[in-house]
């Protein structure tokens, strides 16, 4: 019982760690994208 217990208390673990890496990465190209608009902005000004 204790290992599975500990077996899906890994499985979770490792769910939430993707979990919030996968929202990170979406920010931060959301970010560049922001930042690449603003760039062609200028250059176009």
């Amino acid at each position: 019982m204790v290992f599975l217990f500990l077996y899906v208390d890994q499985v979770v673990r490792v769910i939430v760690i993707q979990k919030t890496l996968i929202e990170h990465a979406e920010k931060l190209r959301q970010v560049k994208a922001v930042l690449e608009e603003q760039r062609t902005f200028w250059n176009g000004a």
